[in-house]
Order: structure tokens, then C-alpha cells, then sequence
């Protein structure tokens, strides 16, 4: 949050009319004003920083293109640059998505919701939030970018379906992959945790 309260102060009236203007200085305030907070967001998605910074620089296009909408009302430019941010991702995902043949093998609800587990959440409470971010960016593409629709996001499957061009039942299917690999890791790094504690130097 202190993050978000940093660019309420920041970003102020006179920089969005600048943009608005398409001053390019006011342009590149905006910028490095922002680029931090939604650098992250679209890390989450990637996992990388090559494609997480060119994804970014085509969102804040369409925000520089867009900036009228808000009237120049710093309250409501994070949530809406945030918005256009994740559409840009979700965008581009489905520019060049390739599913995995696999995935038709789970298409039965049923199938899928038996493999769905919670534990994996109350696990990850108790890691520091960057060793989360690492865990995730290590995730397969398709799966990363449900997981984190629906988990940091707040997405149902079935707006996750609709956005990206998948049934329900595959979103599913990559947030239960996507558990399903976070709790290995988890487990790895609980084991070796243990092991160093019953280490005797």
C-alpha cells in the first residue's frame, strides 16, 4: 500500500494534463512515477524482465492514449492504469497462445475440482512476499498467468475463460497445476529448512 499511496501523492493534476497534452516530458514522469508498481504486475504474468518491460511499454500506450477518460483525477489513475495493465497482458497472451494438447485430458470438472487443494495457499502465508514472486515466475506461462488471475487478481474461471479464450474447465486445470507445483516447492524448501535445523556445527 505504500507504494500506491507514493503515486496518489505523485502523480498530480498537472501531470496528467500534461499527458493528456502528450507532453513527453509529462509523458516520462508518468513513466518512472509508475513503473515500478506495474513493472511487478506484469513480472507476476512473465516472469521476466524482458517481457514483462515490453508488455508494460505497450500498456502505458494505450494508458497515454486513454488518459483523457479520468478527467485528470489522480485518485482513480492506479486502478485504472492497473486495469489497462492486465487487459494489455491478457491481450498479448491471447495474440500468441499455444495451448498444450494435454490439457483436453482434464476438461471434466469433476475430474479437475478432486485435484484441487487449499493446503498449498496456507503454506505460502508464511514465505516473505519475494520468495513467493520467485515461486510463481517459476511456473509454466499458461499456468502462471491463471494463477495469478485468479489468486492475485480475484478472477472466477469462468471470467479467466472468457479473457483468455479457454473453458472453464482448463482454467481449472492450470490453477490446480499451479498449486500443485507450488506445494512441491514449498515442500523443498521445508525440507531443507529442516535438514540445516538438525545440522549439529
Amino acid at each position: 500500500m505504500r507504494i500506491v499511496s507514493g503515486i496518489y501523492m505523485q502523480v498530480t493534476p498537472e501531470i496528467l494534463e500534461g499527458c493528456e497534452k502528450s507532453d513527453r516530458r509529462a509523458q516520462k514522469s508518468l513513466y518512472e512515477i509508475c513503473f515500478r508498481m506495474h513493472m511487478s504486475v506484469c513480472y507476476s504474468y512473465y516472469g521476466n524482465e524482458e517481457d514483462a518491460r515490453s508488455v508494460l511499454n505497450l500498456a502505458f500506450l494505450k494508458i497515454n492514449k486513454n488518459i483523457k477518460s479520468i478527467d485528470g483525477n489522480p485518485k482513480v489513475f492506479f486502478s485504472w492504469s492497473r486495469r489497462i495493465v492486465v487487459n494489455t497482458i491478457i491481450d498479448e497472451y491471447r495474440k500468441n497462445r499455444n495451448y498444450n494438447e494435454k490439457v483436453d485430458k482434464y476438461e471434466n470438472d469433476r475430474d479437475l475440482e478432486s485435484r484441487e487443494t487449499s493446503s498449498s495457499n496456507a503454506g505460502l502465508e508464511s514465505l516473505e512476499e519475494m520468495d513467493i514472486k520467485k515461486m510463481v515466475a517459476r511456473l509454466p506461462d499458461q499456468t502462471r498467468q491463471v494463477f495469478v488471475l485468479y489468486v492475485i487478481e480475484g478472477y472466477s474461471h469462468k471470467e479467466i475463460a472468457e479473457q483468455m479464450g479457454m473453458s472453464d474447465g482448463t482454467s481449472k486445470w492450470h490453477l490446480s497445476v499451479g498449486r500443485k507445483m507450488l506445494r512441491e516447492m514449498l515442500e523443498k524448501i521445508e525440507g531443507i529448512e529442516e535438514k540445516l535445523n538438525k545440522m549439529v556445527i
